[in-house]
């Protein structure tokens, strides 16, 4: 038999709950009334989820999900951030339409300096995948980044291009030769 104290620290290790109070945003213990609807439910009817998004992105299928809310066949929970204003996108873009989403790609990438197009195809890759993921049926490329110099701004690049998915600065981490801490990042 799990206790409720087993049952909420299994719950914290999957899931992170969160309140806002004067000092903004903290994350809590997992609430004590889902800990207790847990333990008496053998097995919760919980719907099956694929991501969370806090931004508007495309279901499988080719729909934009950009109201609020769990959405069953997309198995796709999507909670933007308050205050998040995104314009209404049109069924049929047009030209317009097209030259300022392009517009918008190119204000990000305008000042970086990308050795060659495949280079700059990588890094618009990694700006709309989060956005566009379910219409990839299979794995994705992992994203690396290296430059001959450094200072070249191969981490302000790769922070501007998650960015508009994530709504917040990135943790960045750089490749090791050190087997010690190559080790250490397998056993994390």
């Amino acid at each position: 038999m799990l206790s409720p104290d087993h049952v909420r620290q299994l719950v914290a290790e999957v899931a992170i709950f969160k309140t806002r109070g004067r000092a903004g945003e903290m994350i809590v213990a997992p609430p004590l009334a889902v800990v207790h609807d847990l333990l008496v439910c053998e097995n919760p009817p919980l719907p099956s989820l694929k991501r969370i998004a806090r931004v508007p992105c495309f279901s499988h299928d080719g729909r934009l999900i950009d109201v609020a809310g769990y959405h069953e066949e997309a198995e796709i929970y999507y909670q933007p951030e308050t205050g998040l204003d995104v314009p209404a996108v049109p069924l049929m873009p047009g030209n317009e339409d097209l030259v300022e989403a392009k517009r918008l790609v190119d204000e990000v990438l305008h000042d970086f300096p990308f050795e060659g197009a495949s280079d700059c195809a990588h890094a618009v890759a990694l700006l709309l995948l989060p956005f566009a993921r379910e219409l990839i049926d299979g794995p994705t490329p992992i994203h690396a980044y290296d430059a001959s110099t450094p200072g070249s701004g191969k981490g302000l690049l790769a922070r501007s291009v998650v960015y508009p998915a994530v709504g917040e600065d990135i943790c960045l981490t750089g490749q090791t030769n050190s087997e010690e801490e190559q080790e250490l990042g397998r056993r994390l």
